[in-house]
């Protein structure tokens, strides 16, 4: 489908597990963060559209 499912940056590793629809997009339900020893998984219940400033 096209998603994203891994990014590696800065040392850092995002794995995209799993997504979910929240209006038209699709958009990360669970990722897991790693870096050398350390491993942090977020699940996101909810997120929230935030007007851009210009």
């Amino acid at each position: 489908m096209g998603r994203l499912q891994w990014l590696e940056q800065a040392g850092w590793r995002i794995e995209y597990q799993r997504y979910r629809s929240a209006g038209t997009l699709e958009v990360p339900k669970k990722m897991v963060i790693t870096r050398s020893d350390l491993r942090v998984r977020f699940v996101i219940d909810r997120w929230q559209a935030v007007a851009s400033e210009k």
